[in-house]
Parts: structure tokens; C-alpha cells; sequence
């Protein structure tokens, strides 16, 4: 096995024998130049740019196949994007093959924030085209629909609805939750945060039929002005009785403390409540904040769910790291949970599984963490560029962490599932970073990336001369071989054996050490292989880095 590495990336047996997991042969100045991206190391498949202002890449969501051409499509709201002397909102559909606007749709009146939520993957009227749904909460009561599904053939409404009174927030957020009375269609799920229930602002969120778009079920909070059905999500089948369910947060919930919030996972069979979900941790605010449905993580049969803060105080700092829960649906005990980096971050103000990114067998999932207070480097009281990180649903360990490029990107405000782009056989991701900016100004940006059978990923990011660093390769089986290659330095090919070992019982394979003094200005390109599950090759995206 390892001659057949050696054999496609030409390295020959001399330098074999001389590397190993933790020494290459390179000498001194090259041997510890392992690290991640200054940009983006995983692969990066396109992006798309919005309009100035208009915070383009705060809402994300899959599409489907909206022109139907075989890839999967993106669909982003820009509630802020103005029109003419009005900023009425949009929604745009891109295509997953190449990016390209396949349609662009406004709202019809001024401050309506059309775009404000979006949703993709349905078929209401069966023609083979994904119709997609925009909430457009603050349009005029009474005279503008506030959640319309548009059809992915012809962009024309097939479908429309309004909320109850002008301040229910009808349309604050959509989603698409599955097959839910098990009819055949993809039916969706709309939330109105404001609305009223006995004169008492409990919020709601209402179930629609993908079938004919009659409503299923509406179900209203409990609390008064806890922002419940802000956000909703389908769920999967939690409860395991073959009916898909459906998730709604309530940020603002005091249930168990003040504002530590809660989310709610209902039955899509009956529409009653199956699991609840309170933030009642010291210094944790707004727990569901974001709500994802997972799938079977632990393989027990029950769909999990994926729940995340706004806040979590762990420090002195005047902010916030943020924190995010995968939750069992069999049980509602924690399978995971995890911390933002630093003050900051708000980690978890995104959420969203994922697929099985790396086609182990399991489901994965993303978080998001803009790091708000963009003042000040990566750590400690201050910000960065904003970071999205990717998760194993098997083990739970970090597989790759997504940057931003600049300071104040707010890379990560917004992450979805795509389904697979390029066809690869590999479920991809979106990620939006709504203050990316140029000289003409802040227009915002949404990121699609490949996934992988490995990811290689380096801590910390942007080495200088004395730091420390760390390049892990994720998931591999136990004791089953892996490789890691320098295959570029300055622009200059080459194809040089780094290291080389066997995944330990994390399923990881680290190299570590630290930047030589005085080395500086240099950019690296580092690739893993190693035998996968099946016995075959497999490798991880490039990882490219400048030394600075």
C-alpha cells in the first residue's frame, strides 16, 4: 500500500524510509511548515457577490433543483437589496453548476424585507422543478402576501399566505420540514414570532401542505414575547413513528432562567410536543437561537437535532464565545456540545446538518461563528474574520475549520447544506459572510465548498517564525495508513513525503512543531492520503499556507 502511494505522487523509497509521523527530510527550515489556509484550503467550488449594503449572504438556504439540470442550486435573501427608490428586499437562485443568477425576484414595497427567510426543495405542483419559498415579514398587512413559494419553472406564485395581524412577524422564518402528514409531498413550516394567542404575544409557527398548501397545524408559544417560531426547521423523524417532525426555537424563553431560551420539537403525525429543550446553564443566553435537524448521528434509530446560542459568558470578556448542542432525539440528552474559540465569536448563531460530508456513514454538521466585534485579532477579548466548523456526526470531532479572509467578513453569520454541486458524490456546504467588502464598499458574499473523504486542517491559521502548529488529517480508520505530501512551495510543483503513519483510535493523524526563526514569506501546499474504509485511496483537499 505504501509503494502505491509512492508510485502517483513519484516519491521513492529513500525518502519514505526517512520520514515518519512527527520528522520529514526536508531539513530544518521546511520540515515543521505545516499549516492551514490563509484563504481557503478546503475546496472551495464558487462564490457569489451581492450588491452593496445589503448585507447579501445573511440568508442561505439549499434550493434543490430549481432548473432542473441536475445540480442542486442556492437560494440567498437579501432583505436589505433596494430597487429603484425603494428597498423592497430579494431573493436570488444560483446555480449549483456555475454560479450563474437563474432568477432574481423582489418584493413589491418599501421596508417589506423580502428575503428576510428562504427555503428550497419543494414540488408543489410535481413538474420536476424545486420551487422555493421567501418570508417577507414587515410587507403591508392585508394587501402583501408575507410567505409566497415561488415555481422553480417559470418563477410564478404558486402559493401564498398572510399572518394574522400586522404584527405577528408572519414570514420571519420558513423552512422546508419534510413529508409531515405523509402524503407524498414536501410540505413547509412558517413562523410569526409576534403572533397572538388569547390577546397574549406567544408567537407561532403554522405547517403548510406541500399537497395543495392547506395548513396542517398551528401551534403557538407558551411564553409571552419569547420570539417563539424564531427560527424554525424541519426536524427528520425524531420520534421514530415514520412521520417527519418539525423544530421551532424560542430565544427569549425564560422557562428555566431568564432569556436562556428553548427549543421545541413537534410531531409531524399529531402536531403535540415530543421534546423540549431549555437553556438553563449559568451564563448561557438565548439557547435556539438556530435550530438544525441532524439525522441519526448515534444510529439508534431516532433523528437528532442541533440547537445553538446567541451568548454564552465563560470569561471576563464584555461578549460572548457561544455555545451549540446536538441533542438525541430518542432521549433529548446532549451527544455533543461545544464552546465558541473566544470572546466574540457568538459561535452557534448558525447551525445546520450537513449530510455525510466525508461518506462514512454518518451524518455531519456545521456552525457558524461570525465573531461579531471585529476589532481585534483571534483570541481574547476581540474578533476576527469569522470562522464555520465543520463536525464528524460519528465521532464529534472537529473534521475542518472554515475562515473568513479579512476582518469584519462576518464569514459564517449564515451555513446550509447544498446537497452535491459538482456531482462528486460528496454532499457540499454554503457559507455566507454578509460584510465581506471591496473600496466600493461592504457587499457581502456566500461561499460554496466541496466535501471530502479526508480534511486536513492546521491550528493555528497565518504562522509567523516560532509558532507552534499542528496539521491534522480526520477521519481515517484505525491503524489504516496515511500520508502527508508537500506538493508546492512558491509556486514551484513538487511531490515530497512529509510524513507518514497510521490513524490512532480518534481517527486522526496530527504532525506537530514549531515555524523555524526566520523563515517568512513562503507559501506551501500540502495535500493527505491515505487508505480509506474500502481499501482504496482517498485524500484531502489542498491545504495552502503563507508563512508570513
Amino acid at each position: 500500500m505504501i509503494r502505491n502511494l509512492d508510485c502517483i505522487r513519484g516519491v521513492d523509497a529513500e525518502e519514505r524510509r526517512a520520514a515518519s509521523a512527527t520528522t520529514c527530510g526536508l531539513g530544518s527550515a521546511l520540515c515543521w511548515v505545516v499549516a492551514a489556509t490563509t484563504g481557503f484550503g478546503q475546496e472551495l467550488l464558487f462564490e457569489v457577490n451581492g450588491d452593496v449594503d445589503a448585507r447579501f449572504g445573511s440568508v442561505i438556504a439549499a434550493a434543490g433543483d430549481v432548473d432542473a439540470d441536475g445540480y442542486p442550486d442556492l437560494l440567498v435573501g437579501i432583505p436589505l437589496a433596494p430597487k429603484g427608490t425603494i428597498v423592497p428586499g430579494n431573493a436570488r437562485v444560483f446555480s449549483g453548476k456555475d454560479g450563474s443568477i437563474l432568477y432574481s425576484k423582489y418584493g413589491s414595497s418599501d421596508g417589506e424585507h423580502f428575503g428576510w427567510a428562504v427555503a428550497g426543495g419543494f414540488d408543489m405542483n410535481g413538474d420536476g422543478y424545486a420551487d422555493f419559498l421567501v418570508g417577507a415579514p414587515y410587507a403591508p398587512f392585508g394587501s402583501v402576501r408575507r410567505a409566497l413559494l415561488y415555481s422553480g419553472q417559470d418563477c410564478s406564485i404558486l402559493w401564498s399566505a398572510d399572518g394574522d395581524d400586522s404584527q405577528d412577524g408572519f414570514g420571519y422564518s420558513v423552512a422546508n420540514c419534510g413529508d409531515v402528514n405523509q402524503d407524498g409531498a414536501i410540505d413547509w413550516v412558517v413562523g410569526a414570532p409576534g403572533a397572538l394567542n388569547n390577546g397574549i404575544r406567544v408567537g407561532s409557527i403554522r405547517v403548510f401542505s406541500g399537497l395543495d398548501g392547506s395548513a396542517l397545524y398551528t401551534v403557538y408559544g407558551s411564553e409571552t414575547n419569547s420570539s417563539f417560531g424564531n427560527p424554525v426547521s424541519g426536524a427528520g423523524d425524531v420520534d421514530a413513528d415514520g412521520y417527519d417532525d418539525f423544530i421551532a426555537g424560542s430565544p427569549y424563553s425564560s422557562n428555566s432562567r431568564p432569556q436562556g431560551g428553548r427549543a421545541q420539537v413537534y410531531s409531524g403525525q399529531t402536531g403535540a410536543l415530543i421534546l423540549d429543550e431549555k437553556g438553563d446553564l449559568k451564563d448561557q443566553l438565548f439557547l435556539g437561537w438556530s435550530v438544525s435537524a441532524l439525522g441519526d448521528l448515534d444510529l439508534d434509530g431516532f433523528d437528532d437535532i442541533l440547537v445553538g446560542t446567541l451568548q454564552y459568558d465563560a470569561d471576563n470578556c464584555p461578549s460572548s464565545e457561544g455555545f451549540a448542542w446536538a441533542y438525541s432525539g430518542q432521549t433529548g440528552g446532549a451527544l455533543y456540545q461545544y464552546q465558541g474559540d473566544a470572546a466574540d465569536d457568538v459561535f452557534g448563531i448558525s447551525v445546520h446538518g450537513c449530510g455525510d460530508v466525508n461518506r462514512d456513514g454518518s451524518p455531519d454538521f456545521i456552525i457558524g461563528a461570525p465573531q461579531s466585534n471585529n476589532t481585534g485579532g483571534i483570541g481574547g477579548c476581540g474578533g476576527g474574520p469569522g470562522y464555520a466548523r465543520l463536525y464528524s456526526g460519528r465521532t464529534g470531532i472537529a473534521l475542518y475549520t472554515l475562515m473568513g479572509r479579512e476582518l469584519s467578513d462576518n464569514f459564517g453569520i449564515a451555513v446550509s447544506d447544498l446537497g452535491d454541486v459538482n456531482l462528486d458524490g460528496f454532499p457540499d456546504i454554503a457559507v455566507g459572510a454578509n460584510l465581506t467588502y471591496d473600496s466600493g464598499g461592504k457587499f457581502g458574499s456566500v461561499y460554496v465548498f466541496g466535501g471530502n473523504d479526508l480534511y486536513l486542517n492546521a491550528s493555528p491559521r497565518n504562522p509567523t517564525a516560532g509558532d507552534a502548529l499542528t496539521l491534522s488529517t480526520r477521519e481515517g480508520p484505525t491503524g489504516n495508513l496515511v500520508a502527508l505530501f508537500l506538493l508546492d512551495v512558491n509556486g514551484t510543483p513538487t511531490s515530497t513525503l512529509l510524513g507518514y503513519g497510521s490513524f490512532d483510535s480518534g481517527l486522526g493523524f496530527d504532525v506537530s512543531g514549531t515555524v523555524p526563526l526566520g523563515l517568512s514569506n513562503y507559501e506551501f501546499t500540502f495535500k493527505s492520503f491515505a487508505i480509506g474504509a474500502s481499501g482504496k485511496i482517498v485524500d484531502s483537499a489542498l491545504e495552502v499556507v503563507a508563512i508570513q
